[in-house]
């Protein structure tokens, strides 16, 4: 982020609509260099120029903004932290089948017509399905 006292001092100069103003020119400035760079029509350098450009101007936004962004940027932050560290949704995929092919036809397999045996069995299914939706986030009720 760009020092505060910058940001703030562009702000008092320009003024907020102004520097919001500038901040979308600028993003769509980076925008159309990332095409640009993909084509091979600007170098690298003039590309990374551009990100600048729009960092600058998103830093006053950020300073402009204050308490609420600082919330919400350390939320969004929080999220991609869950998200990096939650399984993917193959293996998550994989472990419901898994589990619902084999669990069902187990219990049958192991407690054959004695009741309690699967009722008692049947507990621990449920508890375990309890757990797995716990872990991977996610509802049970329907499943």
């Amino acid at each position: 982020m760009i020092d505060k006292a910058l940001a703030l001092a562009a702000l008092k100069k320009w003024g907020k609509e102004r520097q919001t103003n500038m901040a979308i020119e600028e993003t769509a400035e980076f925008i159309t260099a990332w095409n640009h760079h993909k084509r091979g029509r600007i170098t690298e350098r003039e590309y990374v120029g551009e990100i600048v450009d729009a960092y600058v101007m998103l830093s006053q936004l950020r300073v402009m903004y204050g308490d609420l962004f600082e919330e919400i940027f350390h939320e969004k932050l929080a999220d991609v932290y869950r998200k990096i560290n939650a399984p993917s949704n193959e293996t998550t995929d994989a472990v419901k089948i898994i589990h619902k092919r084999y669990a069902r036809k187990n219990i049958e397999e192991l407690v054959g017509s004695d009741r309690r045996k699967k009722e008692e069995l049947n507990k621990v299914n449920r508890e375990f399905t309890d757990k797995l939706a716990e872990v991977l986030g996610e509802d049970t009720e329907d499943e």
